[in-house]
């Protein structure tokens, strides 16, 4: 019984690895947008991994990205820029197939405070003015 098992196993590692050799990928596109603003997140850092493999891109100036050749599984995607949490994703990803995706990017805290403050000094100024 167990000989059976491992060779079952072998040979689906190995039938999975000669497909992955054949060039058979998958491609994950989407957008990245600002919390606060809704503004698309442009330039950001976006990463993807899985047991067998990597790859990184960058955001476009309408926070689209586009990740090529993305080997099958279950993949973890980071993004990343300069005033923003770094935000992660994760799905399966499919030979040939292609998966749509969206992140919203939150605000470091410090960038979040200064926009609180300005809210509030903005409604303060309403109300004194509405007096």
């Amino acid at each position: 019984m167990k000989i059976v098992f491992a060779t079952l196993i072998l040979a689906a590692s190995l039938t999975q690895t000669a497909v992955l050799a054949d060039g058979n990928t998958g491609i994950v596109r989407g957008t990245a947008v600002q919390e606060l603003t809704g503004k698309p997140l442009t330039n950001a850092f976006v990463f993807w991994a899985n047991p067998s493999g990597m790859g990184s891109t960058r955001t476009d100036d309408k926070g689209r990205f586009y990740l090529l050749n993305v080997t099958p599984g279950l993949t973890v995607i980071r993004f990343e820029h300069p005033g923003f949490m770094m935000g992660c994703l994760r799905g399966s990803v499919h030979a040939n197939e292609t998966v749509d995706s969206s992140v919203t990017v939150v605000p470091e805290m410090r960038v979040l405070d200064a926009f609180c403050q300005s809210l509030h000094k903005t409604a303060r100024e309403a109300v004194e003015d509405s007096r």
